[in-house]
């Protein structure tokens, strides 16, 4: 699925395999070849890690930091990702506004609570100078005043892209744990696909319109992340 949409240029060797570390990047090294994702970060259920030590998350904004060590990975590999295929943006990091708490318990924002952390709130893609369209400064206002949503702030290509790689990273999204996003944030996506593509179904099946106010899902996408596709390449 999408491999039209990437063009790979991580690097591995058989010398960077040998100095892997658990719960570490492969570092990069002598050719290029495609990332398997199991094969670049650990299956330990019982790492939790704090997303602020991975250089393509921005996690400035977050409160809770903790997501399990594997999901988290997934994470700054799918920012890798995006930031190569669309390498002209100036706010080029995936950017949370929440995760969890490896103690489980998260008060001022109950969502997100439990254990282990699996749980991620990403604020969207912008054209702008940063990707924060909740908190954060410089703030980016993707909605016009009239209610609809401002495509020239909003990412629609990015945002499209991001939610078909974490659909792939995390099959749980596609049964049982859809994405949360504003409903025209969802139609803006739908739009960069043809109707009845592949793309368009995934993402049809991906995320779940929700426009409740005070959830502010029309500033942010909350992830839920109950399985990983090991297998996943890019």
């Amino acid at each position: 699925m999408n491999k039209l949409l990437r063009r790979y240029s991580f690097f591995d060797s058989v010398d960077a395999r040998a100095k892997f570390k658990k719960g570490c990047l492969m570092p990069y090294n002598a050719y290029m070849e495609p990332v398997v994702l199991g094969r670049n970060i650990t299956a330990d259920d019982d790492l939790i890690t704090d997303v602020s030590k991975f250089a393509d998350i921005d996690s400035t904004q977050c409160e809770y930091k903790d997501l399990l060590e594997q999901i988290a990975h997934t994470l700054n590999w799918i920012s890798r990702e995006i930031k190569l295929q669309f390498s002209g943006r100036i706010a080029p990091r995936l950017t949370l506004l929440d995760c969890g708490s490896r103690t489980g318990s998260t008060p001022n924002h109950p969502q997100h609570a439990g254990y282990p952390p699996i749980y991620f709130d990403i604020q969207p893609y912008t054209y702008g100078p940063s990707n924060y369209t909740q908190k954060g400064e410089p703030r980016q206002n993707i909605w016009n005043a009239d209610g609809t949503l401002n495509l020239k702030v909003f990412d629609a290509p990015r945002n499209a892209m991001l939610v078909l790689l974490l659909a792939e990273a995390f099959p749980s999204i596609m049964y049982n744990r859809p994405i949360l996003m504003h409903s025209l944030m969802k139609a803006a996506l739908l739009d960069v696909y043809p109707v009845g593509s592949l793309e368009y179904q995934t993402i049809d099946k991906a995320v779940r319109a929700e426009d409740t106010p005070s959830y502010n899902h029309d500033r942010h996408m909350h992830v839920e992340a109950h399985s990983i596709n090991y297998g996943m390449v890019m």
